[in-house]
């Protein structure tokens, strides 16, 4: 019914991609750059059903309208079927490369976030299927937002940069940081709520933080080379804890550093909704013990070092100082 229609569609040839790794804060800036009228997103409509929901969209808001609980049960984000959303959930049910795979066989995570993050293990026709998939899904939400210029979010594409490239030579990339204790803090607890969510299989074949740290230097590892080249306004690096405390003008620096027209258009919504959730600017100072702390530290410091973030070790209101042991705390200070 709607194939000529989406197969004519041109996309604009810089969408902007938001990326980094997960608990990065990428929802928070999703939501304030998505209240730009001149970009359509992802929706979650458009990942629940990735295939169909040109044809079925009638039926699915009027099955969905009592159903869908009021926020997301991953954080507190509003839960709507026309809410910003990652597009990986969609990928999951178009293609076999994507991370969902990973929380619904987690025996096989570590094979799935190489052939999803990486693009590794896969053939040419494999790469060239999976591009060919993604921009088709892309036409579809472009033809039903009625905007050609698309705001995507997706941690997984912060290994994917060369793929993006090939099929949007001009696209934009906002790389969101964050304090590595406070990632893995986060992390560590949505990997089991997902799994709870998703997971087919009981048993893993390594221990989720292994996983954790291992998925994190991994990706980081990789955006680091990726990202080398990219040129200024194609790229534009923001920490969360500035997005966190200077939200507007964040926003305003990556508009400007990536050359997007319109933010003093934009500006007046996005306000708005900063106005309406107070509660997505509070702080969230990592809370970890001793062990913790070293770990992060010995897995991820070449991530620290670079950005150069703190220990809480070194935060004397989220750890008593009395209680710590001097060989942890000269360890996380070196």
């Amino acid at each position: 019914r709607y194939g000529r229609a989406v197969a004519a569609v041109e996309l604009h040839p810089a969408p902007v991609f938001i990326i980094g790794h997960w608990q990065a804060g990428h929802s928070l800036l999703h939501h304030l750059m998505s209240q730009d009228e001149q970009f359509g997103h992802v929706t979650l409509l458009h990942s629940v059903l990735p295939k169909c929901f040109l044809t079925l969209e009638p039926t699915a808001r009027r099955f969905l309208r009592n159903r869908l609980g009021k926020t997301r049960r991953v954080d507190s984000f509003a839960l709507s079927l026309d809410a910003p959303q990652g597009d990986d959930m969609a990928l999951a049910g178009l293609s076999d490369i994507s991370i969902y795979h990973a929380y619904t066989f987690p025996r096989h995570a570590a094979e799935a976030f190489r052939r999803a993050v990486l693009l590794e293990g896969l053939s040419a026709d494999e790469v060239s299927r999976w591009r060919t998939t993604y921009y088709r899904f892309l036409q579809k939400v472009s033809w039903h937002t009625g905007r050609t210029r698309l705001l995507l979010r997706n941690a997984t594409n912060t290994g994917r940069i060369p793929q993006i490239l090939k099929i949007f030579p001009q696209a934009k990339f906002v790389h969101l940081r964050r304090n590595p204790y406070a990632v893995y803090a986060a992390q560590s607890r949505r990997w089991s709520e997902l799994l709870a969510l998703w997971a087919l299989q009981d048993e893993l074949p390594q221990a989720g933080d292994d996983l954790v740290f291992d998925f994190y230097r991994q990706m980081m590892e990789r955006y680091f080379a990726d990202s080398a080249t990219l040129p200024a306004n194609q790229l534009a690096e923001v920490a969360y804890e500035d997005l966190r405390d200077a939200p507007l003008q964040t926003v305003r620096d990556v508009y400007n550093q990536l050359e997007i027209p319109g933010f003093d258009r934009a500006e007046p919504r996005i306000a708005a909704y900063l106005a309406a959730e107070p509660g997505r600017l509070a702080g969230d100072e990592a809370v970890l013990d001793e062990a913790a702390c070293h770990m992060v530290a010995r897995h991820w410091g070449f991530a620290i070092e670079r950005w150069g973030y703190r220990s809480p070790l070194l935060n004397a209101a989220t750890l008593n100082p009395a209680k710590l042991n001097p060989a942890t705390l000269e360890s996380s200070v070196s």
